[in-house]
């Protein structure tokens, strides 16, 4: 594990109830779907490229009430975003959502 995603997992473990899953996340603009096929297709490490989001890493903390989505920067807290329509299924079967007009899709689980 790299020293970013340790940080980051120190940040949400002081946030985190029992029982909550962490997943790592990346963020895209909402395009068509063949755009969004091709960009997953050649998406390199969400992890690896973080340095591209200005040493930005995101995280979905989820739960059974609440998805909670984690834009954390030298393992601060920077900004969390709920995600709407939340249901307690999304906690283990998160795939994606969209928000405004940014896509965060599942990369791994973490935690």
């Amino acid at each position: 594990m790299d020293k970013k995603t340790r940080q980051a997992l120190e940040a949400i473990e002081k946030v985190k109830s029992p029982g909550d899953v962490v997943y790592e996340v990346f963020r895209t603009e909402k395009k068509s779907g063949m755009f969004q096929f091709l960009n997953i297709l050649f998406e390199s490490i969400p992890s690896a490229s973080s340095s591209l989001m200005n040493d930005k890493v995101m995280y979905l903390l989820a739960s059974e009430k609440s998805g909670k989505i984690l834009e954390i920067e030298n393992g601060v807290i920077r900004n969390t975003t709920e995600v709407p329509n939340w249901t307690s299924d999304q906690k283990d079967k998160f795939k994606k959502v969209t928000i405004d007009n940014h896509v965060y899709k599942k990369f791994k689980k973490i935690l």
